[in-house]
């Protein structure tokens, strides 16, 4: 055959390729048990092949790069109904769940606001970062309940394994950070409405699987999850019956860890939770909750405090109790019910831009505005290429400042990537602007934290892709960065996430 005779030669070459790509995917797509794939390629369409390779091809790649990020990616690809069989989706998700002990923050946490203390702390920013969900039990609860959609006696048996124990120790006075568990309680319920057939309800298997998530509470950022739990499965007796026995049991103590305590109480409604499930009849189980649930308040509030939560003899009755008060009919509690003489210390926040390099570059960095914004509309040109100037200056200030001998690595890492996000924002769009951006991508890139803390690094890498789609895109495309080019590909092909 003539290979410039294109009328014949290019649907043969077609065909060739078409050909190639089903190999492939036979090879990468075939399940462990060796059957194919619904959608085999005999039927399969040129696109679907082709977006099935491409998956698999994400699959491989997640499995190279951090594992917050990579674990977080086979989730969402495993939610991409069109692409990928059922069984394949479902071993993707097995594979993430028997994977996350490589994830280096074992559950997500959230900042306690404390009067007079700023957000430029440490534990602000980490607060911030731990809002990615990234951490282990996050990412168990997303691929537990995108299980459950599949197969949702694996994701029961995926929970029965954890059963309820998720090693919670007390949080000191000294910190600012709690724990917050709602995701894993969320996807229990989820899996327990959907997994469970009418006998197994009625004999109480389900109260029992439920039982030892109430039973195994160890911090007070469970009894709120805990409460909804309940709350959810009400309308069977025997339900109600063992689940409000378990709750009445495990939160009538003294949790020893007032940070939480005085925190969850409020925050999370407590007293309204409690009277959904206390108040009303002479049911029982009610009363039994109602019991323990004011010897869950008489104990924690009178255990030793934490400096900027004590109560003192003559204070006022917190809103909590107040609210709660109507519960307890003739036994309402009362200040000398709940004070305490003992204090466990406090928390002292390490604020940022307190060293002499960080108040140099804020200094710097001021400078830079306070030129930009007083400069008149009406001056020439020379006045915009001077403000340039003092631009690049700043960029290479930025690059080359070190860090003093008191900050720490990361401490330094979120005070530059501040400094880099502020002075983006005053740039206009132009080449000058995608210089900032490139020196903030090379100083991420070069980042240890990417290792040593993957989410409080990855934090600025995503509000740079989110805050500027294009130039992140195109300038991040030259560093050599393995999660940069992740999700230059990731959002070229953002189509086949969202089927």
């Amino acid at each position: 055959m003539n290979l410039t005779d294109r009328s014949t030669s290019l649907p043969l070459i077609r065909l060739v390729i078409l050909f190639c790509m089903t190999a492939m995917l036979s090879a990468a797509i075939v399940g462990q048990n060796g059957k194919e794939p619904e959608g085999t390629p005999s039927t399969a369409t040129e696109a679907e092949i082709r977006d099935r390779l491409l998956l698999e091809n994400l699959v491989a790649r997640a499995q190279t790069v951090a594992p917050e990020f990579g674990l977080d990616l086979l989730i969402r690809l495993a939610s991409s109904k069109n692409a990928i069989s059922p069984e394949r989706r479902i071993e993707i998700l097995e594979s993430v769940i028997q994977n996350l002990r490589s994830v280096k923050n074992p559950l997500q946490l959230r900042i306690v606001p404390m009067q007079g203390i700023s957000v430029d702390t440490h534990a602000n920013y980490l607060s911030y970062a731990h809002d990615l969900r990234l951490d282990r039990l996050s990412l168990m609860s997303r691929a537990i309940d995108e299980l459950s959609k599949l197969d949702n006696q694996r994701a029961r048996q995926r929970l029965y394994e954890v059963n309820g124990s998720l090693d919670l120790k007390p949080i000191a006075c000294s910190d600012a950070l709690i724990y917050d568990v709602s995701s894993i309680y969320g996807a229990l319920t989820k899996v327990a409405i959907s997994s469970f057939d009418k006998n197994e309800i009625n004999e109480g298997v389900r109260a029992l699987f439920l039982a030892t998530w109430i039973e195994n509470i160890e911090s007070p950022a469970q009894v709120g999850p805990a409460l909804d739990l309940v709350a959810s499965f009400q309308s069977i007796d025997i339900e109600r019956q063992i689940l409000s026995t378990a709750l009445a049991r495990s939160i009538s103590k003294n949790f020893a860890d007032d940070r939480t305590f005085s925190f969850v109480i409020e925050r999370d409604r407590f007293a309204s939770k409690a009277f959904r499930l206390a108040s009303g009849t002479d049911d029982p189980s009610k009363a039994e909750i109602r019991s323990a649930f004011r010897e869950f308040l008489v104990r924690n509030f009178q255990a030793e405090r934490c400096a900027e939560n004590k109560i003192s003899d003559g204070s006022d009755l917190p809103r909590t109790v107040v609210d709660a008060n109507p519960l307890f009919g003739d036994k309402p509690l009362k200040i000398e019910n709940i004070f305490q003489t003992e204090t466990g210390g406090g928390y002292t926040p390490k604020f940022y831009w307190t060293s002499e390099g960080s108040r140099r570059i804020t200094s710097e960095l001021r400078n830079v505005r306070i030129t930009k914004v007083g400069t008149p509309i009406s001056e020439s040109a020379k006045a915009e290429d001077e403000w340039k100037v003092q631009v690049r200056s700043f960029i290479d200030s930025i690059e080359s400042g070190n860090a003093d001998e008191n900050e720490t690595e990361s401490g330094v890492f979120n005070q530059k990537s501040v400094i880099y996000r502020t002075l983006i924002g005053l740039i206009p769009e132009g080449s000058l602007r995608d210089d900032a951006i490139r020196s903030f991508l090379r100083f991420l890139h070069g980042s240890r934290l990417q290792t040593d803390n993957f989410i409080e690094w990855y934090l600025h890498v995503k509000w740079l892709a989110a805050k500027y789609p294009e130039p992140f895109f195109l300038i991040s495309s030259d560093v050599p960065n393995p999660i940069f080019q992740l999700m230059n590909d990731l959002r070229r092909h953002s189509a086949i996430l969202t089927s």
